[in-house]
């Protein structure tokens, strides 16, 4: 699944803003934006995505009108994407030198090729 197929999975929470930020962050969230529609299916308020992009090595995630109970959910996987390389989703290690990334082993010195923030 690619950044563009997430996009069109959740027409309704990325109505505004885009999701940016490499393909192992991808898995991630799917599963927190299968998560925010299904609740909003529920309660019927739809969150929207303001803000879904990598910044300073990290996923910075932003919604209008989310509910309460997905905040931590939220904020988990922000968190959790300090851990997993933005590269191939395994385990990964922040990385402070010419830029900040989120890096496997493996992926260390590969430069983003996918829509990041900017720069």
């Amino acid at each position: 699944m690619s950044l563009a197929d997430l996009e069109s999975k959740y027409p309704l929470i990325f109505t505004s803003g885009k999701p940016r930020g490499g393909p192992g962050w991808v898995p991630m969230l799917d599963v927190l934006c299968a998560r925010i529609q299904a609740r909003a299916d529920e309660v019927g308020i739809q969150p929207n995505a303001m803000i879904a992009r990598e910044k300073w090595g990290f996923l910075n995630l932003r919604f209008n009108r989310l509910d309460p109970a997905d905040a931590s959910m939220v904020a988990y996987v922000e968190e959790l994407s300090r851990r997993v390389c933005e590269v191939c989703g395994g385990s990964g290690q922040h990385i402070r030198e010419n830029y900040h990334r989120t890096r496997c082993d493996e992926h260390r010195d590969v430069l983003p090729t996918w829509p990041t923030s900017a720069r």
